[in-house]
């Protein structure tokens, strides 16, 4: 009877150790291959475009923009002004790339680059105002990166953000994230990075785009993820052992 337990457990830590390994790998490809290399110049244009439902920073400045540098600090003094600068104006994108802007009503901005919409907006107040300067941020960009770091939203802040540097701000990759299987998904795209040599860090350190998901696989342990899988089992079945093993001993 001990011997059909001990060999029961066995089986249970066999069957399950193929499945349990691998319940926490995503986005699994045939082969471990990638439908795209970092070499590719597809969808390599990392240019910010103004699509509908973005979100825009959008700041108006007079006098060329005079306030922004402001070197005596003077016309920082007032603190009514020191208000105003701290509050932060974002626009929402409609649907048809419009955005509702004060004094001016709505202006189509549909696909413009940040400096383009920014001559755009310029040459809208131009009606209002002298010298104007204008500046644009994107408020909503940003990466995902998923797998052996757990899961954070990497905010794009400009335009020429790295996969390494996204890497970096997700807190980099410890002793769980496996360094030669890291994937970019890009829409249909996914491209396989292998940051364990130079030549891979150099192939792979390319920009990111918004949307991006970036994928640190995690460090595969069969034998440590099926023990902590069947331990609960392993347990109940001792129990049952002794419990019978104490009843084979009471009834001889």
């Amino acid at each position: 009877m001990r011997h059909f337990f001990i060999y029961l457990v066995i089986l249970l830590s066999v069957i399950t150790s193929c499945r349990t390994h691998r319940e926490n790998i995503m986005f699994s490809l045939p082969n471990n291959g990638a439908s795209k290399t970092f070499d590719s110049e597809i969808n390599q244009d990392s240019t910010f475009k103004i699509k509908p439902f973005d979100l825009l920073k959008i700041e108006v400045y007079t006098k060329a923009g005079e306030l922004l540098i402001d070197p005596e600090l003077r016309l920082r003094e007032s603190s009514s002004l020191q208000s105003i600068e701290s509050r932060e104006n974002i626009y929402l994108v409609d649907k048809n790339g419009n955005v509702k802007l004060p004094m001016i009503g709505d202006v189509l901005l549909l696909d413009m680059d940040v400096r383009s919409a920014e001559s755009f907006i310029e040459n809208e107040f131009t009606k209002f105002y002298d010298k104007l300067y204008v500046t644009i941020q994107f408020k909503n960009k940003r990466v995902y990166v998923l797998g052996a770091s757990g899961g954070k939203v990497i905010p794009l802040e400009n335009e020429n953000t790295t996969l390494i540097e996204v890497i970096a701000l997700a807190g980099g990759i410890d002793n769980t994230g496996n360094a030669g299987n890291i994937r970019l998904i890009r829409g249909e795209e996914v491209l396989l990075a292998d940051l364990t040599t130079f030549e891979g860090y150099k192939a792979a350190d390319r920009i990111v785009q918004h949307g991006d998901i970036v994928y640190i696989e995690p460090v595969r342990r069969p034998f440590v993820e099926t023990l902590r899988e069947v331990a609960p089992g392993i347990g109940v079945i001792s129990g049952l052992i002794s419990l019978t093993a104490l009843i084979l001993n009471l009834v001889r």
